[in-house]
């Protein structure tokens, strides 16, 4: 089914693009997305425009990251900057505007406005109708439109949530790609896929009618189209990500997080390191993807591939989704069930990757773990904790044994992982 970028994107002129210097500006992911189609229309991106410092320098497939003024100050007449951002469209446009950029140079992807609002409530209702049919008049519905490492953690707490408001009838809705099976495993009996234009109707009935028409809790208050500033939570002392779920969604006086049993075929995944040739306690996974932190560059994990490959280590890459493909040359693709991927990381010996939520949902495994952080940034930021501050899996309690590093791609990183192995 079609998303609302691509809907979006077959808007535009694709001949007045071909002329134009091509920039974008929103989520990284959204940017990706964005790129994939206009390169598949033989039409290039010259810059990413972000403000965060953090991104700033770093590339996403082979395009640069810069601040907005570096760019467009002065602006010239044949840029086009394309904008995907549900919270925030209305900042960027503004300070594209104090940048000197005419409003003829700006296109923002689903602008919102009276009629289309009008139309989001009404097909809204009649999810909400449909949900109701099926689950129940007297069903309380859940969002959870978040990365599955997010739902994973507001499962962990989600059936004490519902012992102590004494919820019976539940049904968890979202568009995480996935969150049915991981459901199953956190043992959550009611789930329903959504596409994206699904659940945004629904949170505009919700926002619309209130909820004695729409009996909808959000678990993500900070996603999608919700005005929540998340970076008023990290200016809280001693708060940590998980702390967000059980302290600002579920508000749980004592969270006592319930894990998963997870049962795989031990046997089936020997026989997969064999064929592969993977050996046991002397493979190495990577896992360099991630969509909420900035990832480092790709030509690092080649390169540490090569040195890991030269210690005598066999070299696997997981991708989690259909859109993660592996970059590595002379290594195996690992593509696995959750409680499959848990299997390979103990039979393995050793994973390495971004900081993302494949740690949380594995975070339980038994091997040795590296986790990288983007560096910190030195200069004043939106808030006063670190990313590694803020999630990293040993504050958060989730494992204590990790190694969790800021770092920067170059060969004392390397060395460094080396070491420890």
């Amino acid at each position: 089914m079609m998303n609302i970028i691509e809907k979006e994107l077959r808007k535009l002129d694709i001949e007045k693009l071909k002329n134009k210097k091509i920039m974008l500006m929103g989520r990284i992911e959204h940017v990706r997305q964005i790129m994939e189609w206009l390169r598949e229309r033989n039409l290039c991106v010259e810059a990413i425009l972000d403000n965060d410092k953090k991104k700033q320098g770093l590339f996403v497939d082979d395009v640069l990251i810069s601040a907005p003024e570096q760019v467009l100050r002065p602006c010239r007449g044949d840029v086009c900057i394309i904008i995907y951002s549900p919270k925030y469209w209305e900042e960027m446009r503004n300070q594209l505007a104090g940048c000197g950029c005419p409003g003829k140079s700006i296109h923002i992807l689903d602008k919102p406005d009276l009629e289309k609002n009008i139309d989001l409530v009404k097909e809204g209702c009649a999810i909400y109708r449909g949900i109701q049919k099926e689950y129940g008049r007297n069903v309380h519905v859940f969002l959870a439109n978040c990365p599955l490492g997010d739902y994973y953690l507001l499962g962990l707490f989600f059936h004490q949530y519902l012992n102590e408001k004494q919820i019976k009838n539940y049904v968890i809705v979202g568009v995480s790609q996935g969150i049915e099976k991981l459901s199953a495993m956190l043992h959550i009996n009611a789930a329903k896929s959504l596409t994206g234009e699904e659940s945004n109707a629904l949170i505009r009935a919700w926002m619309f009618l209130g909820e004695d028409e729409i009996c909808l809790k959000p678990l993500t208050i900070w996603q999608g189209p919700f005005r929540f500033n998340a970076c008023q939570t990290r200016q809280k002392n001693g708060l940590s990500f998980l702390d967000t779920f059980t302290k600002m969604i579920y508000s749980l006086k004592n969270p006592i997080p319930c894990y998963p049993k997870v049962s795989a075929d031990k046997t089936s995944m020997e026989a997969i390191f064999k064929r592969n040739g993977l050996r046991r306690d002397k493979t190495v996974i990577l896992a360099p993807f991630s969509n909420s932190l900035q990832p480092l560059p790709a030509a690092f994990w080649v390169e540490l591939a090569e040195a890991l490959k030269g210690k005598g280590y066999s070299v696997a890459v997981n991708t989690g989704e259909e859109r993660e493909e592996n970059f590595i040359r002379d290594s195996v693709t690992l593509r696995l069930e959750f409680a499959d991927v848990m299997t390979a990381m103990e039979l393995a010996g050793t994973v390495i990757g971004m900081r993302s939520g494949f740690f949380d949902i594995t975070a339980h495994a038994k091997c040795r773990r590296i986790v990288l952080y983007p560096p910190a940034v030195q200069e004043p930021a939106a808030w006063n904790s670190t990313d590694i501050g803020f999630c990293s899996l040993k504050r958060m309690g989730l494992c204590g044994d990790a190694y969790e590093w800021e770092a920067e791609a170059n060969q004392k990183l390397i060395g460094k992982i080396l070491n420890i192995l």
